[in-house]
């Protein structure tokens, strides 16, 4: 019978200590090891005193009698078994097999398992590796024969697989010329202003795949925009999965971080009104905007939107026939952003302001929806058909410039604050810190489409500040693009700046010693003028804060211009002194009589053969251009400049179709 590990080990023990000799050098080397460690302190007992040796020794003998009695019980258990065992048990016993399952033996085992499993895996790679070969070999067989046999012949033989492939090649080219032009209308339909808005703030950029965007945040559901979106592309057959995987990664839905605190007021007011009502069952449809299309004719014109269209005034919003009559009178609330005055005290006494709240209404159900059917009538529709006409006119217009002409599309972007890259706590408080002014400015062209940014230390957003800003522009278009002779202003309309009697004396002055022959500046509806210069504005600041980053200071405007001009090469900068300013301002006559209806007005237009005389209308139309239409007029439709002691004023004037 073969050996085990232990017996084998013992054999070799003992043929050892037979050698005296050799034992003896054995021993002594392993003193010298044990001292040698000892005083290395490789033993936990090293350095210990006598008392505590002690304490281990006592412990050590303790568990060496432990182990000794467990080895006699173990040993007394073995012999009682096998002494009571019938001889007609097999030769090896399971006691046995226990005794015989050392240490060792396990470890031989794990040894050849792993071998084992070892050798299995490499034949399994070798295997895998021969097969790759074959199918290889395979492969660089059949290419010899295809080769030589091409060689022989001369030509390709046109197999079924050649044949199948020419067959699919001219649907596969239709296919992609498809989707490319699924894809170019899809993105252009979200790019729209009234279906997204762009992000004026710097950090609202997105990357993907090394390509960098500003954001723009979609105004409705991609659903409702789908839907939209099959009612004026009829002839893409299209459905919802492919319309959501073709929107661009720029454009995205808002969240909490981007919510929107540019909101149009009469907008938000309806949308909550309209809410409440579909909340009590009131009525059926929850979207402000498909209610308003219930109250007009399918043929949505400004006769309807103005309360001019006999078949719709008297259209009032249809109650749900489920909602019983005596819930009408269930007192209710609601929320609405006001305009409202408070007191509030200051070091020189008290003083009343305005502030802008969101508060709790109280009405009946009844009286809700009559109030909305009235607001709506009277503002709401009005708005959104403003909204829709303006964009849509002035969108054709950019898309079919001629060479003489130009369109600007302007707008003051929230003032810069003045930064250093290292700055001490008082720098924030009190009025340390400077504030720089931006004016930003998209030009668009026959040829190219081009940027700029007019930045001052003068805070002043007036029509002086307007026109300071602006002169370098013009001054760069007439002499970069001499044949244009008519400029298209695009901007929103705060009455404090672009929309007042000022700005209109400075455009019809201005316009006119530049030596264009025409110009129109065009008005977006309030609360809805965001464009592509916002995203200009966010780009030159973002810039200016990745120059304080690395080390730089922008401490004033020159600052800012000369070290934003270098870092940033897709906009050009200028720079408008106060001087500037201060001239236009003493330009400006003091006893301009107000314009009766400037705030509805949309357009406003000159001519160089009427000089002084400009054209008012309350919304933009160029189904003439160049020459006037009487499309559209506003309250007072002709205004003249005339002249009184050397200063103009404006006087109006009556003047006949047929010298507009």
């Amino acid at each position: 019978m073969a050996l085990t590990a232990a017996e084998r080990s013992k054999r070799y023990r003992d043929n050892k200590k037979k050698c005296t000799e050799t034992h003896e050098a054995y021993l002594k080397k392993e003193r010298e090891r044990y001292q040698k460690r000892k005083e290395q302190g490789q033993y936990s007992y090293s350095g210990k005193s006598e008392r505590e040796m002690n304490l281990i020794r006592r412990k050590w003998k303790t568990a060496k009698r432990n182990d000794r009695e467990k080895k006699k019980q173990e040993t007394a258990a073995v012999a009682f078994m096998e002494n009571n065992t019938p001889t007609s048990s097999p030769a090896t016993s399971p006691v046995r097999q226990v005794i015989e399952n050392t240490h060792q033996k396990r470890s031989g085992k794990n040894r050849s398992r792993k071998n084992r499993k070892k050798t299995k895996c490499e034949l399994k790679r070798l295997s895998d590796q021969k097969e790759r070969f074959r199918k290889l070999w395979e492969r660089s067989r059949k290419m010899i024969v295809r080769l030589k046999t091409i060689k022989t012949k001369h030509k390709i033989q046109k197999t079924a697989v050649c044949t199948n492939v020419k067959k699919q090649m001219p649907m596969m080219k239709k296919e992609n010329k498809t989707r490319l032009r699924q894809l170019k209308a899809v993105r252009t339909f979200l790019e729209e202003d009234v279906n997204s808005t762009l992000a004026p703030g710097k950090k609202d950029t997105v990357t993907s795949r090394q390509i960098k965007k500003q954001k723009r945040f979609l105004n409705d559901t991609m659903l409702n925009l789908y839907k939209k979106f099959i009612e004026t592309h009829p002839h893409e057959k299209m459905s919802y999965v492919t319309f959501s995987r073709l929107r661009p990664f720029w454009i995205v839905q808002k969240n909490v971080e981007s919510r929107n605190t540019c909101l149009c007021k009469l907008h938000e007011n309806i949308k909550l009104r309209i809410g409440k009502l579909s909340q009590l069952k009131v009525i059926l449809d929850k979207d402000p905007d498909m209610v308003a299309r219930s109250l007009v004719c399918e043929q949505f014109s400004k006769a309807c939107a103005y309360g001019e269209c006999k078949e719709c005034k008297e259209r009032t919003i249809r109650k749900n026939d489920e909602f019983e009559d005596d819930m009408m009178g269930q007192q209710i609330s609601y929320h609405q952003w006001v305009n409202r005055a408070e007191t509030i005290n200051t070091k020189d006494g008290t003083r009343t302001v305005q502030k802008t709240v969101k508060q709790t209404e109280f009405s009946t159900a009844e009286n809700l929806l009559k109030e909305t059917t009235e607001l709506m009538r009277e503002k709401y529709i009005k708005h959104i058909y403003n909204v829709s006409h303006q964009y849509k006119v002035l969108k054709e217009k950019k898309d079919n410039i001629t060479n003489s002409e130009a369109v600007i599309h302007v707008d003051f972007s929230e003032n810069y604050n003045c930064k250093l890259s290292e700055e001490i706590q008082a720098m924030h408080f009190g009025g340390s810190r400077n504030q720089i002014s931006l004016h930003t400015v998209v030009l668009y062209t026959h040829t190219k489409t081009e940027s700029f940014c007019t930045v001052s230390e003068n805070t002043y957003h007036g029509p002086a500040a307007i026109w300071a800003h602006l002169r370098p522009i013009l001054s760069h278009l007439k002499e970069n693009y001499p044949e244009v002779k008519t400029v298209h202003f695009v901007s929103d309309g705060p009455c404090t700046q672009y929309r007042s009697k000022n700005h209109f004396f400075l455009f019809d002055k201005e316009m006119m010693q530049l030596g264009f022959t025409s110009s129109t500046w065009n008005f977006t509806e309030a609360g809805h003028g965001k464009s592509a210069a916002d995203g200009i504005g966010a780009t030159v600041k973002r810039t200016a804060d990745r120059i304080v980053a690395f080390g730089g200071d922008i401490t004033n405007s020159l600052d800012f211009y000369n070290k934003v001009s270098k870092a940033l090469q897709s906009v050009r900068l200028f720079h408008a002194n106060n001087e500037d300013i201060d001239m236009y301002k003493s330009q400006i006559p003091k006893d301009l009589p107000t314009i009766k209806g400037t705030l509805k007005l949309h357009q406003v237009l000159l001519h160089k053969e009427q000089v002084g005389h400009l054209a008012l209308k309350v919304l933009s139309c160029f189904c003439k251009w160049p020459d006037n239409c009487e499309c559209y007029p506003g309250e007072t439709p002709n205004y003249l400049f005339g002249t009184k002691k050397g200063i103009f004023v404006l006087t109006y004037a009556r003047v006949c179709n047929d010298n507009m």
